[in-house]
């Protein structure tokens, strides 16, 4: 069975952390029993309300801390959801959120409740900054809410790349693709260059000072300082903080264990990254050293209750021998003892 692992990266300021020693937290779990549409989560948006939209292969999602509600594609009724897969959300934080579904994009108005169909067709990414963005293969589209259209802003030069996640950062235009790694176009100037060579990028993101984090498949987590510079961050140079549970101080109830978890591991990087990788495999939160502790006492269980089948088999075979090398005089009085004892 192929495992699935997913790793999330936390960027913590060393008092913070320092912080988290000794304190409990807890997980809450939405499930399609609360009313999630699907369990596969493939977006998170939190709007100006502070409503969180969920995007599921199965619809949108909207939580307001206490209640789901949910929107589908409804046939013959124009103003919903044309496309229940939705992959990405973003929004403008002045009424209207932006979804990116596998069959194009569609706007959806807070305040009048409806869905807007803007581009249907094969998209790959989708973002918002001060104007909607979209990536089609190689090129940047900018949405023009006068006329209605998407308008074409950039090209890259090779036709075969393919533009999964955009970025603006004052005059910069971060592009992310499947294969090369990064570009970024100086808008003004508007020279292109090629900063991260190779990779499958697959997020971007600005903390509060102003810093970019770029995260991939392969390539593992990179960071943009403010000053241009870029170092990368990955589990090859890292060190496996074994004490991690009792490090996060984590307090599971029933209702909120980590489903189908095999093991959580963290990793501390310098200057406050920490990584914490959880492994998707069998139901339970055991730790690598309680995994390995508990895996061997199964396979010693294992290995005994088998030795003693084996055991038990060897016995019987062993009867059913000697009772064959029996004459018929010696069968017929074991059958008449039987006999006498009923």
């Amino acid at each position: 069975m192929q495992k699935l692992i997913i790793r999330l990266f936390f960027i913590l300021a060393s008092a913070a952390f320092a912080n988290v020693y000794g304190q409990n937290i807890t997980f809450n779990h939405l499930t399609t029993d609360d009313g999630l549409s699907q369990f596969s989560v493939n977006s998170l948006y939190v709007e100006e309300n502070g409503i969180l939209w969920i995007g599921t292969r199965e619809g949108l999602n909207r939580y307001n801390g206490d209640d789901i509600q949910t929107y589908k594609l409804q046939k013959n009724n124009p103003n919903s959801l044309f496309c229940n897969t939705v992959s990405r959300i973003t929004g403008n934080h002045n009424g209207k959120i932006y979804l990116l579904c596998t069959e194009g994009v569609a706007e959806f108005n807070l305040a009048t409740q409806k869905f807007t169909t803007l581009i249907q067709g094969n998209i790959n990414s989708i973002y918002y900054n001060d104007g909607l963005f979209i990536g089609k293969k190689n090129e940047i589209y900018r949405y023009n809410e006068e006329t209605g259209n998407f308008d074409l802003y950039y090209q890259l030069p090779d036709r075969n790349l393919e533009i999964v996640c955009i970025h603006i950062n004052k005059d910069v235009l971060w592009l992310g693709t499947t294969t090369n790694g990064v570009y970024c176009l100086n808008i003004d100037k508007k020279e292109l260059t090629h900063p991260i060579q190779k990779g499958n990028i697959t997020s971007f993101y600005q903390d509060s000072e102003s810093e970019l984090w770029i995260g991939s498949w392969e390539e593992g987590l990179f960071r943009v300082k403010a000053d241009g510079t870029i170092s990368t961050i990955s589990t090859d140079n890292s060190k496996l903080d074994t004490t991690a549970p009792e490090i996060m101080g984590l307090e599971y109830k029933a209702e909120t264990k980590l489903a189908y978890a095999e093991y959580f591991k963290m990793y501390h990087y310098d200057e406050g990254i920490t990584l914490l990788e959880i492994d998707m495999t069998k139901d339970t939160e055991r730790d690598p050293e309680k995994q390995t502790e508990d895996d061997k006492k199964a396979e010693d269980t294992n290995t005994a209750a088998a030795e003693d089948t084996a055991a038990a088999t060897d016995e019987e075979e062993a009867a059913a021998a000697s009772d064959s090398k029996k004459t018929s005089t010696e069968k017929a009085k074991d059958l008449t003892e039987k006999t006498k004892v009923r």
